[in-house]
Formats: structure tokens, C-alpha cells, sequence
């Protein structure tokens, strides 16, 4: 079972909307942190992995997307 792009873009929303309500001058890794975070609590929540069994190739892939996706991010809102 894939996460498809849909459930991927509104992960980002949340988080996006989570943290800017908490901190609307968080820096980089917080909003990276943040959606790593969301990212790995839906792959946990929908069964993909058991919680704390993801192999660490797999977050290391979600922590340099969700790095990416933090600097698309502030270079869209600049």
C-alpha cells in the first residue's frame, strides 16, 4: 500500500497550517521537522509499518523530502 500523492499533499497542508498557527517565523528545520513528522505518523497510522519498525532508509528518504519540500515552501512564500 502506496500513500498516494492526494493523502502526501494534505499531510503538508496540516502541518504547514499547524505550524504556522504556532510559530509563523519557524525556521526551516521546524517546518522539515513538522512534516517529517506527519509523514511518519501516517505511514504508522495507516499499517504500513508498526510503529518505531520503520528501517531507517525510509526516513532518511522522508527527512530529504520533507527538507525539500520546506524550502519549496519558503521560496514560494518569499
Amino acid at each position: 500500500m502506496r500513500v498516494t500523492k492526494k493523502q502526501l499533499v494534505q499531510i503538508i497542508k496540516e502541518e504547514v497550517g499547524r505550524l504556522q498557527q504556532a510559530d509563523p517565523f519557524s525556521d526551516r528545520l521546524s517546518l522539515s521537522n513538522s512534516i517529517r513528522d506527519g509523514i511518519i505518523d501516517h505511514l504508522e497510522s495507516e499499517k504500513f509499518f508498526e510503529m518505531g519498525a520503520i528501517p531507517q532508509s525510509v526516513i532518511k528518504v522522508v527527512e530529504n523530502c520533507s527538507l525539500q519540500i520546506a524550502d519549496a515552501l519558503k521560496e514560494e512564500s518569499e
